[in-house]
């Protein structure tokens, strides 16, 4: 049976791959020149690797709340 636990690396990676395009376009946006890899680069090494983990739970509270505010936004549009 595999286990549906991953690792933190793994974990990383796949926020990494979520975020990638909307934190690059947001550069792009401020006119700021980025490449290839900065994400993952940014992300792991530096401030990130030592976030500590109620200030995760703070940024992921804002993005389910945004999402939810933005998913009921589109349900009135219909």
């Amino acid at each position: 049976m595999k286990s549906s636990v991953r690792s933190e690396q793994e974990l990383v990676e796949a926020l990494i791959e979520s975020l990638e395009a909307p934190v690059m376009a947001l550069f792009g946006d401020a006119d700021y020149e980025v490449f290839e890899g900065d994400l993952k680069r940014w992300m792991s090494q530096g401030n990130f690797s030592t976030l500590e983990s109620h200030k995760m739970e703070e940024i992921a509270g804002c993005f389910m709340e945004l999402a939810k505010i933005r998913r009921g936004d589109k349900a009135s549009d219909r």
